[in-house]
């Protein structure tokens, strides 16, 4: 029976080819010509199969079906690029017409980029370029027009898309030889606005690209020196783009361009200000010299806090973990940094250098406000160059950061919290008194605005989580409980605050624990926060806590928690880490399998003795059977003694596996044969048992029958009148 569409008849050659028959590109080529759409989810497995046995008989044909199908928006993806070719100068006239001319929806542009950029020619780029300058030149003499600049944006995504290489090949064919305002323009847009992260391209090109484009850029620099070229971003973008392919002696260049820019802003002040991305080119070019002429920038006012934050990226480069930086506080760093570690690559002998400069800075803004007319204006200056400080060298420079921060002012509270963050971070202890001295007045404005928005409640629990970082947690903790008894919340609100809570290191965090756990809505949907806490403070209050959970003998908690199959194994993970750090406190645990426990506790101590493997445990848990209990549910009972599940890639799911059980259904065996009280359970466990084994094969070396020796058959149908109904 033929099929009905040519996707369904694709698919039948594709297997036919995987059985041994011949592969005939010409017949998937006559399906894919009769392919239209709607596709199915799946086709884009087969058509990229078919396309690679086309495109080995006949590559032309496979890049203009590719093509024509991209254009009409029936394949759609990047993935699809491996089987373009050249396309015609027609084709490229028109779609280059396209992009300069109207604004196209991204599932227009990005095929046609992607076309374009798989003709990479120097002539190509060229006439893109070429294109740029055009639609380029006519912003510049009409004003902004939204939809040249849109052009604009199509036709610079084109030119970086194609090889760099490339792309300044045919740039360089077409500057002219006389300066053009348009032209340089276009050049430094091109390549001058980009993201702070951009890479560098003196390794990306050989001299003889890489010198004439960098000539060509100090040229039009050295031009608009000169006279009263372009407006501040245009010049950051120069500023960029020389940074991205000049040299060390460049920086002479860089410096005259700030110092332009500077008495541009003093001439013609301007809210706007571009300081960060010519601090970003300084950073950017690398040449020896480039602190000294950052601390030089210290005594400017519009460079002062940039200039800052580039003498702290020298002396600790950046990174995407960067605790002080981010919301989230990596906790542990605070003790390692008071041990006296600090991140990897943190040059402390530069650091400091550059401390003593950010200091003297703030002392001599502090000299200025003493005889200034509005003080307070200088206080937010003053304290972001504070945090920087402290960053730098908070250890040895915590008082003067400290004092620092505390000097009146409004809307300051980020910079308070991010000054207390940077100084933990750096290593300092720091009294209670001196950090509520900083984050009370921040924490009192931050309730006066109230917390209805998560800016604001973000905000409240960064100061707060770092209070019990203090030289007095029990104090700090004290001050927390006040401020939250002041104002209605949902506990998964503090889960950061909890998380805080389990890297203090102080008993006095197991109380505040508690209390949260007990109040209103309990530990909901944070109850791994919570688990994870208490287990990372591993003292014995904290430890009492959790096995409350599990050992009859010690007392409740009044804490209630739904444990799913998440939170048991969160919780199992913590409690065998604890038992295997502590071996009196494994052999109670697997003591507790031969008492009289809870069908809650019998099903976290089961997942406890999985997480510690081995016979023994396993037979721990067997002994767990009391009456007809069923443990082999979803819920994470018993069936971990006989599966396991293994991470299936990184889908984040899993797939069971079996796993040895010889002794267990042995024992189970015994229980049937022997136990009556257990029975029943025993033998539902080693019918489910089998019934894994059929799904999920059986381990290698494991028997079919449990427990051979024993002389009973398999299953013990004489058994079976006296199980009653399972």
């Amino acid at each position: 029976m033929g099929e009905a569409t040519p996707l369904a008849r694709i698919r039948r050659l594709l297997r036919g080819i995987e059985l041994g028959d011949i592969a005939i590109a010409t017949d998937l080529m006559t399906e894919l010509t009769a392919l239209s759409p709607p596709l199915d989810q799946y086709a884009r497995h087969a058509i990229g199969e078919a396309l690679k046995i086309v495109k080995k008989h006949d590559p032309a044909w496979a890049s203009n079906w590719v093509t024509t199908k991209l254009l009409e928006g029936t394949l759609w993806g990047d993935h699809w690029q491996p089987f373009l070719l050249s396309v015609s100068q027609q084709l490229a006239d028109d779609l280059i017409h396209q992009l300069a001319t109207q604004e196209l929806q991204y599932c227009g542009a990005f095929p046609a980029r992607m076309i374009l950029s798989s003709s990479a020619t120097p002539a190509l780029a060229e006439q893109v370029f070429g294109k740029f300058c055009e639609v380029q030149g006519a912003v510049s003499a009409g004003g902004v027009q939204p939809l040249a600049w849109r052009c604009i944006h199509q036709l610079r995504d084109v030119l970086r898309a194609i090889p760099v290489e490339t792309t300044v090949t045919g740039m360089m064919q077409s500057l002219p030889g006389q300066f053009d305002a348009v032209t340089f323009h276009a050049v430094v847009d091109i390549f001058g606005q980009v993201n702070a992260d951009a890479e560098e391209l003196r390794s990306a090109l050989p001299d003889t690209l890489s010198q004439p484009l960098r000539r060509y850029l100090k040229d039009g620099i050295e031009r608009f020196l000169a006279g009263d070229l372009y407006d501040d971003a245009t010049r950051s973008h120069a500023a960029i783009a020389l940074a991205r392919i000049g040299d060390p002696e460049d920086l002479a260049d860089l410096r005259r361009m700030i110092d332009a820019d500077i008495a541009r802003h003093r001439a013609m002040p301007n809210p706007t200000t571009y300081a960060n991305w010519f601090v970003e080119a300084l950073l950017m070019l690398a040449a020896p010299g480039t602190d000294a002429v950052l601390t030089d920038l210290l005594r400017e006012r519009k460079y002062e806090d940039w200039a800052g934050r580039g003498l702290l990226r020298l002396a600790s480069p950046p990174n995407r973990d960067n605790p002080w930086l981010g919301n989230t506080l990596n906790f542990e760093a605070i003790w390692e940094a008071r041990a006296g570690a600090r991140p990897p690559g943190f040059d402390t002998a530069r650091a400091n250098q550059y401390a003593q400069a950010i200091k003297q800075r703030i002392k001599a803004l502090k000299h200025e406000s003493s005889s200034a007319v509005n003080p307070e204006h200088y206080a937010g200056r003053i304290k972001g160059l504070a945090v920087l400080l402290a960053a730098c060298d908070g250890r040895d420079s915590a008082n003067f950061v400290t004092d620092a921060l505390t000097l009146p002012g409004e809307w300051d509270a980020h910079l308070r919290m991010n000054g207390v963050r940077a100084l933990l971070l750096s290593g300092a202890t720091l009294s209670v008194d001196s950090m509520l001295s900083v984050l009370d007045p921040a924490i009192e404005h931050t309730l006066s605005q109230g917390l209805y928005n998560d800016q604001n409640l973000w905000l409240l629990v960064d100061c707060l989580e770092v209070l019990p970082f203090s030289d007095d947690p029990a104090r700090a903790i004290g001050r927390i409980e006040e401020v939250m008894g002041r104002f209605q919340y949902r506990p998964y609100q503090f889960r950061d605050l909890i998380t805080a809570m389990g890297h203090t290191r102080s008993e006095a965090a197991v109380p505040f624990l508690l209390n949260l756990a007990r109040g209103q809505g309990g530990v909901q949907n944070m109850q791994d926060a919570w688990i994870e806490a208490l287990g990372r403070l591993n003292m014995p209050a904290a430890r009492n806590v959790l096995l409350s959970f599990i050992d009859p003998q010690v007392p409740c908690v009044g804490v209630n928690i739904n444990f799913d199959y998440h939170y048991t194994v969160k919780f199992a993970a913590v409690v065998g880490e604890w038992a295997r750090q502590a071996p009196a406190l494994k052999r109670r645990l697997m003591a507790l399998s031969e008492e009289s426990l809870t069908p809650a506790q019998r099903h976290l101590l089961t997942a406890i003795y999985r997480e510690f493997g081995g016979d023994e445990q396993m037979l721990a848990g067997v002994n767990l059977l009391q009456g007809t209990m069923s443990p082999y549910g979803d819920d994470c009972g018993l069936e971990t003694l006989f599966l396991d599940r293994r991470a299936y890639g990184r889908s984040g799911s899993f797939v069971l596996m079996p796993r040895d059980a010889k002794r267990a259904r042995a024992e189970l065996f015994q229980a049937v044969l022997n136990d009556p009280t257990r029975r029943q359970a025993a033998f539902s466990i080693l019918g489910q048992v089998e019934v894994w084994r059929i799904e999920h094969g059986r381990p290698t070396g494991e028997p079919r029958h449990p427990m051979i020796e024993s002389g009973v058959p398999w299953p013990p149908l004489s058994f079976m009148d006296n199980l009653g109904t399972l």
